[in-house]
């Protein structure tokens, strides 16, 4: 039988709720890093939230099927700039229409907020992604390099 997948808002004093599935996410940019998996060990859920949690606005997504928390996407806007910040949808559930559902509500929201332009960042190693977004109309931009000193 199909599970009902529904997807909700998420106030932001809830955010901890997406803690479990941002690490799944940071161990998958992690398990793919080729070069930062050191910063991928190093970077914290709370860390990162501290971050999100400082934007002007916030939009979390998330999505369950009738017992669990199944993906979420965090989506922010600082003046007229909107970014997708994070997504992850569990593996069982990719290529089911969560993760699309997830970019359409986002970019809508972000166009009701009146940004300038969305933007949003792919891990190096998790390029496999980049034509899921490029079917929303997003390109590359910028490719940056990076060296950590230790």
């Amino acid at each position: 039988m199909k599970k009902k997948i529904i997807i909700e808002v998420l106030e932001k004093e809830r955010i901890d709720v997406v803690k479990p599935l941002w690490e799944a996410l940071n161990e998958h940019h992690k398990a793919q890093s080729v070069h930062f998996k050191k910063r991928f060990q190093q970077f914290s859920f709370e860390y990162r939230k501290d971050a999100l949690l400082n934007k002007e606005k916030l939009l979390i997504l998330t999505a369950k099927d009738e017992e669990n928390l199944i993906g979420y996407c965090i989506t922010g806007k600082t003046d007229h700039e909107g970014e997708i910040e994070s997504i992850y949808v569990e593996p069982e559930y990719r290529k089911k229409g969560v993760g699309k559902q997830f970019i359409s509500d986002s970019i809508k929201w972000l166009v009701n907020e009146n940004v300038d332009e969305i933007n949003l960042k792919v891990a190096a190693g998790n390029e496999q992604v980049v034509d899921f977004y490029r079917d929303f109309g997003f390109e590359i931009s910028t490719i940056t390099l990076k060296m950590m000193i230790d």
